[in-house]
């Protein structure tokens, strides 16, 4: 038989002293975050113990004792931080007959792998009874300590989402007669509203958990047109009031409006800028007339989109401020042909580069709600 050789000598004393400290910066640098506690603060980063993914604390829910309870996460879970034994839970709010349960935590079952709390035994108190004083305990029951919400809470986002914005509209180009091609930007979407959903807890009743609406997005900018009419096309003749031989325009998608707020120090939500007019490239080689009023035989615009709308204020929150509009784009118009106009207000060429309309401000209702403040436009 062949020897073994050995390829590694024995580990240095030095590195034998470090290698339990690096063991550690490489087990730490693994370690998940801890799973919820009642010292939890919204934008916590935390454990669910279920899932064993890191979230966010996105709402901490208080109970009718002033503690901290559970937590809502930005995965859709409602997870209970109370799960030492000897825990107090006590409902959210009492019910009709103003009494509220109190529980207190007998047991917690574990993972055996992460060492996180699964579940809860908890043990609603009950007076003594002086008549009974016999009387046997409620059973016991069990809870988990993670509840998934999502369906509830997905529902109530799709319910109180903004409108998509309307998508770009680009002109399909005519290869023969008169030529009309106006192209807009893609519209920002309207903003979310801000709104409450009503969840339960098991045993312990309901909250209602706020959510933040949103600004209406701006609009996009126009489309970029480079449109070339030469002999192919043939010559363009109108002979209707408010027919142009070449009508091109690139207009900016108008801002989203802002969502609505409700209650007091909601808000507010604005509506969304519009967006730029899109440069204009034309060059024409055709011959252009027009007989009637008001007929251009070369017309080209570039235009903002208009501001959105400011979400309206109710019962006490602010009303949104009116989007801005935005700037047209660059025209640039290269003929060789012959153009004749014979009505009217009817110029050879005629371009236009001009801002658009600013968006409304929102209304404001109830006692003390406030209107906006609606923007400039250009």
């Amino acid at each position: 038989m062949g020897r073994c050789t050995r390829l590694f000598g024995p580990m240095p004393p030095v590195l034998r002293r470090l290698a339990p400290a690096f063991a550690a910066v490489l087990i730490s640098s693994f370690a998940l975050a801890d799973p919820p506690t009642p010292d939890s603060v919204v934008d916590d980063v935390v454990t669910n113990p279920e899932t064993g993914e890191e979230v966010q604390v996105l709402q901490v829910v208080v109970d009718n004792a002033g503690n901290n309870a559970y937590v809502i996460t930005s995965d859709g879970y409602l997870i209970l931080t109370r799960y030492q034994v000897e825990d107090l839970i006590h409902c959210i709010e009492p019910d009709e007959n103003n009494v509220c349960d109190v529980y207190e935590v007998t047991a917690v079952t574990t993972d055996p792998d992460s060492g996180f709390a699964q579940s809860v035994t908890l043990q609603l108190q009950v007076e003594p009874d002086p008549d009974n004083p016999d009387a046997e305990l409620p059973d016991p029951i069990e809870q988990p300590v993670a509840h998934t919400q999502s369906d509830e809470l997905d529902q109530a986002a799709a319910e109180n989402a903004g409108a998509e914005g309307a998508p770009e509209v680009v002109a399909p180009q005519a290869t023969s007669g008169t030529i009309n091609e106006v192209s807009k930007g893609k519209n920002g979407d309207d903003g979310s509203n801000a709104y409450g959903v009503r969840v339960c807890f098991p045993f312990v009743g309901c909250a209602t958990i706020g959510k933040d609406g949103s600004d209406g997005k701006d609009g996009a900018t126009g489309p970029t047109i480079n449109r070339t009419v030469d002999a192919s096309h043939g010559d363009i003749s109108t002979v209707t009031s408010g027919v142009d031989g070449i009508r091109l325009g690139s207009i900016g998608g108008d801002g989203g409006d802002g969502g609505d707020s409700v209650g007091f120090n909601v808000g507010p939500y604005h509506g969304g800028d519009g967006g730029n007019g899109g440069q204009i490239t034309l060059n024409t080689s055709v011959g252009v007339t027009t007989s009637a009023n008001d007929a251009h035989g070369i017309a080209a615009f570039s235009r903002s989109g208009s501001g959105g709308d400011g979400g309206d204020g109710i019962i006490g929150s602010v009303a949104g401020k009116g989007g801005s509009a935005r700037s047209g784009g660059t025209i640039t118009i290269n003929n060789s042909g012959a153009i004749n106009t014979l009505g009217n207000v009817s110029h050879g060429i005629y371009a236009l580069s001009v801002g658009g309309s600013a968006g409304d401000g929102g209304d404001g209702w109830g006692i003390v709600g406030a209107a906006g403040s609606g923007a400039a436009g250009r």
